[in-house]
């Protein structure tokens, strides 16, 4: 496929953006890029890949599509940061878009979506998380994970992202499946710490 990076995708865009209710969801564009050699997993800089993009307009079908026609879902990253899973969760896409990509292999494990999850109190992702093997303890342990995302209060387990956030279904939860009360965060702080720390009363209630 010919035409400079910036070019590339400026159409990709535009195909993305094409392929929506209204049209029917119209795929005849990005079937036109596919045929002219476009490589589906190709980065696209800050804003990660098509796949990305599809996610992040939560289009189920889109994506669906994409994932048919060879999109890998830990290829590229948003903002060199978000993977396409963590990128469905933080913008609050479907249970069925986040489900499709765990079920095509998108990493749970050592990443930062079950903390996501926690932190945003999406209880029905994070016990699909869980049940898919990301670790009820688990603790982000990427090279994406910048020291300032870890210097934050809420950073750390599910446990310390929902006790941080005032996510009471998430910690009761969380509680009940065993997860740990004692692990400490990159400050230090216990989820129970971090509850107590933001005042938090509610989630507090529930480490007594």
């Amino acid at each position: 496929m010919g035409g400079s990076p910036a070019d590339v995708k400026k159409e990709v865009i535009a195909a993305c953006q094409a392929c929506n209710a209204e049209t029917g969801w119209d795929i005849s564009l990005i079937d036109d890029l596919i045929q002219k050699g476009y490589d589906i997993n190709l980065s696209l800089g800050h804003v990660g890949d098509i796949l990305s993009l599809a996610v992040g307009s939560d289009k189920l079908p889109l994506v669906e599509y994409l994932l048919n026609h060879g999109a890998d879902p830990n290829a590229n990253l948003r903002g060199e940061t978000y993977s396409a899973l963590e990128l469905a969760i933080i913008t609050n896409a479907s249970l069925s878009i986040i489900s499709m990509l765990i079920d095509r292999g998108a990493a749970v494990k050592q990443r930062s979506a079950a903390l996501f999850a926690a932190q945003g109190g999406r209880l029905d992702v994070l016990k699909h998380l869980i049940a898919s093997g990301a670790g009820v303890d688990s603790l982000p342990d990427n090279e994406d994970v910048y020291d300032n995302a870890r210097e934050q209060d809420d950073w750390g387990t599910p446990l310390h992202g929902a006790a941080g956030n005032r996510q009471v279904d998430c910690v009761s939860w969380l509680l009940e499946a065993g997860a740990s009360r004692d692990i400490k965060n990159h400050n230090g702080l216990t989820p129970r710490q971090v509850a107590e720390k933001r005042g938090h009363t509610e989630c507090v209630e529930l480490f007594n």
